[in-house]
Formats: structure tokens, sequence, C-alpha cells
């Protein structure tokens, strides 16, 4: 896990409920808590089921791309409204 802006917006490997995939999500939960972070944007493919972080008060927002593609104009344009509303509601 990485800091893009430090105490704001965090980058990390995809979450996943199989082991060889990623890291399971449930692992996560606490360790977000504790750094405060309200929401998760996921830009590749679902590999877990969102409940896992809903069901403990982090929203989920589905962006997925396309593997080694660039986001579209939109799509860019989308996280920084989602990237917004988040610094707001804290």
């Amino acid at each position: 896990m990485n800091w893009i802006i430090p105490g704001k917006i965090l980058a990390t490997s995809s979450f996943s409920v199989c082991e060889s995939e990623g890291q399971d999500p449930r692992l996560l939960i606490p360790k977000f808590k504790k750094q405060n972070i309200t929401a998760v944007v996921r830009l590749n493919e679902k590999l877990y089921e969102d409940k896992h972080f809903e069901n403990n008060g982090i929203r989920v927002y589905p962006m997925e791309c396309r593997d080694g593609q660039a986001p579209n104009d939109l799509s860019i344009i989308d996280f920084i409204k989602i990237c917004d509303a988040e610094i707001e509601l804290r």
C-alpha cells in the first residue's frame, strides 16, 4: 500500500477472496478503519464482494477499466468527483 496523497488517497494492489489473486479484503478492513479510509475505488475486475467493505461502513465505487489500459476522460472526471465527495464527507 502506498499513499498517493498522504491521509487522503491510498493505492494498493487488487483485493480478492482467492488468495492467489490478491489480498483478502476482510483482512484489510481493520487496517483501513485505523487509517480512516472510507471508500474503495475498484479500477480492475471484480475479485471480491463489495459487501465485505460495505458491511463495515466503507463505500465501494466500481470503476473497472481493462487491464493495462488507461481510463477514458469521463472515468477520470468521475474519479475526481468521487475523491472530492469523499474528502467533503470527512
